[in-house]
């Protein structure tokens, strides 16, 4: 069965014109889990745990 969630990878920038000229980028890593495959995810991937805590 092939997972859902996903690990997107990307990149993210800024540039800048006044006063001065200036620009940066950094590499950005952000987890896109699918909430249906939290219990699967974390008794499958080393690492990964879950926590559920009531609000309110």
């Amino acid at each position: 069965m092939e997972l859902a969630s996903r690990l997107m990878i990307g990149e993210v920038g800024h540039r800048r014109f006044v006063p001065t000229k200036h620009s940066l980028s950094y590499p950005l890593f952000m987890p896109a889990i699918d909430l249906d495959e939290l219990d699967m995810l974390s008794k499958k991937r080393v690492g990964f745990r879950c926590a559920l805590v009531a609000l309110g």
